[in-house]
């Protein structure tokens, strides 16, 4: 039940192996969630494209929002919206994946560190038709954001997304196997985390003395890091400390998500 032990090796040798089921799944978890609709597969467009209009006539014709930092209000708070989105929906999916597809567990004998993936990777060709939007935004507005070659460094900010989500989606999935609320206190943390997290605000407002406590979140990391990639061409080896605090902190988590399967795993069948 419990499958190969999670290490950054046996992970990389089981997504290989069973990378033909892992894409079959994506691709499975992607109708599911959209195909019988009236517009199928359309909504991964369809949704980032309302969104982003909505937020334009509230915000830029109603609300009259000034620009922040000399950047339009509406592209820079999707640049901080879209990874919320992405990370919010993925992490809140795969607090269940364990207990939700026990019999496929049992049935293949699949690594419940690649359950992750699955969920993972289908909320991340979303966020990239979403990014895709958000692209020609900056491009069909008054006042259109210029590409540089700072928008390749997006990919380095989606792959420590990707690695910050696995490593607490592991760690949620395992303990929602054990203690049932878990998904309830996640949904609380989600909401607080919603308005600490600098997405409608911004962070320069914040005295420096107590900026630090707001930086302990490792999505203001991610969401400066789309903003300083799409709009202020900041390298993320510019602020090396923070850079070094989140890998730092994703580690503690994979250690954290590695002791918790190591204790907790053979316990699985007598929960599931």
């Amino acid at each position: 039940m419990s499958g190969t032990k999670i290490t950054l090796a046996g992970f990389i040798k089981d997504f290989f192996k069973n990378k033909h089921l892992i894409f079959e799944l994506t691709k499975s978890d992607l109708k599911t969630n959209y195909i019988g609709s009236f517009f199928g597969l359309s909504w991964i467009v369809l949704q980032p494209l309302v969104l982003t209009f909505i937020f334009w006539v509230v915000f830029v014709v109603g609300y009259k929002a000034t620009p922040i930092e000399g950047v339009s209000f509406v592209p820079w708070l999707l640049c901080g919206l879209l990874p919320w989105n992405f990370f919010s929906s993925v992490v809140s999916l795969n607090t269940n994946i364990i207990t939700q597809n026990a019999h496929l567990l049992k049935k293949f004998k699949f690594n419940v560190s690649l359950m992750q993936i699955v969920k993972i990777l289908s909320g991340l060709i979303v966020h990239l038709f979403s990014l895709i939007i958000l692209i020609i935004f900056f491009q069909v507005k008054s006042s259109p954001v210029h590409i540089t070659i700072y928008w390749i460094q997006v990919l380095y900010y989606l792959i420590a997304l990707t690695v910050l989500l696995w490593t607490i989606g592991l760690i949620l999935g395992i303990l929602q196997v054990f203690f049932k609320d878990v998904t309830h206190i996640l949904s609380l943390i989600l909401q607080m985390g919603f308005f600490l997290t600098p997405i409608f605000w911004n962070p320069h407002i914040i005295p420096e003395n107590y900026l630090f406590l707001f930086k302990i979140n490792p999505l203001f990391y991610i969401i400066n890091g789309y903003r300083d990639s799409f709009l202020f061409r900041i390298g993320f080896w510019e602020d090396w400390i923070t850079t070094i605090y989140f890998w730092f902190l994703t580690l503690i988590l994979f250690l954290i998500g590695y002791f918790l399967f190591k204790k907790l795993s053979p316990k699985f069948a007598d929960e599931l």
